[in-house]
């Protein structure tokens, strides 16, 4: 069942909602949700299996009063999302590398393995991870654990921001609302996590850097270890006896940057002219434009259909309409041009 809840500004948000709160109803969704792995983590029960049986005409196993809730659980879905980019989800890429996290409390629900492309038909969701235990407090510190030992590489994705959420005070608290992510969080601090934490700076390249490995030996507790490090990027230049830099030993050039420009799939625009990109892969579900029509700094020129949500794509600037490239019902990939002004 899912409803809204009016927001009561007299409320201490650590208050229980009272018999004068006002709930709207929305709908009720009979089938399996995202989110039951949770209800399934906290009673034990099999939902999915409870459901089988239904359908196969059996009765259920259970009845209300075998349900009891213990533990605390949160689900994080493992999305092929940038959330430094307003959320904009992955059109292409593949799991070069996919680890997932494992131990007491720690489920994840998945069907991709290393080496499988981005399935991008449906929506952006890789897998999910859900975290239990007994408690809220450990049950964070189970998940940033959880999340940290996450290995995936090759695709963006949406852990660097579950990983900065469990930082968040608000959200510790439980006290953050749906309006909390455009409201109040801090789009510089999701910049920086996606920059510290993701995956793709992690993997962006490999193919191409050198690797220089480097021996050491070490004593631990008395004993005595043999140790081998890759160095991978640039390789590293040794700095003779005597000469400054700091810490000494080895130190690293700066890495070069590539200046091809990117990708020459984009189709040609007139010089002068303004092309209207897909933000995101989806389907256009109508267009609102002609060629040569006049339009200004805001108006409406399509609507994409993407995640289950129509998004408005407007133009960012006056001027006629020299082409349209799509009609309805077309499928676009992130970065295609919808629409050409000039």
């Amino acid at each position: 069942v899912e409803f809204l809840v009016e927001e009561d500004p007299d409320r201490d948000p650590s208050e229980p909602l009272g018999p004068e709160t006002n709930f709207y109803f929305l709908e009720v969704n009979t089938r399996i949700q995202v989110e039951h792995t949770v209800t399934e983590e906290l009673t034990g029960i099999d939902i999915v299996k409870e459901q089988l049986r239904v359908a196969s005409g059996e009765g259920l196993s259970v009845s209300q009063g075998d349900v009891a809730l213990e533990g605390h659980a949160i689900e994080f879905r493992i999305n092929a999302e940038n959330a430094a980019n307003d959320f904009q989800p992955a059109n292409e890429g593949s799991l070069d590398t996919y680890d997932p996290p494992g131990g007491i409390g720690v489920r994840v629900d998945d069907a991709l393995r290393q080496g499988d492309d981005l399935v991008t038909d449906y929506d952006s969701m890789i897998a999910k991870l859900i975290v239990w235990a007994p408690d809220r407090e450990e049950c964070l510190a189970r998940s940033k654990r959880a999340l940290a030992e996450y290995d995936l590489e090759g695709v963006v994705t949406i852990v660097p921001f579950h990983r900065l959420m469990l930082d968040d005070e608000r959200f510790v608290d439980g006290t953050h609302t749906t309006k909390y992510l455009d409201e109040e969080l801090d789009r510089e601090l999701v910049a920086e996590a996606q920059e510290k934490w993701g995956s793709e700076s992690a993997s962006a390249g490999d193919d191409d850097e050198e690797v220089t490995e480097r021996e050491f030996t070490v004593e631990v507790n008395g004993k005595r270890f043999d140790v081998e490090l890759e160095e991978r990027g640039a390789p590293a230049i040794p700095v003779p006896e005597g000469g400054g830099g700091g810490s000494g030993g080895q130190q690293r050039p700066p890495q070069a940057k590539s200046d091809d420009g990117g990708d020459d799939s984009s189709v040609d625009v007139a010089e002068g002219g303004e092309a209207i990109d897909a933000e995101m892969q989806g389907t256009i579900l109508s267009v609102d434009v002609s060629e040569g029509d006049e339009v200004a700094a805001g108006d409406v020129v399509c609507v994409l259909e993407a995640m289950k949500m129509e998004n408005d794509v407007v133009a960012e600037r006056g001027g006629t309409v020299a082409s349209v490239r799509v009609g309805e019902g077309d499928s676009v990939d992130m970065g295609d041009v919808l629409i050409v002004l000039e």
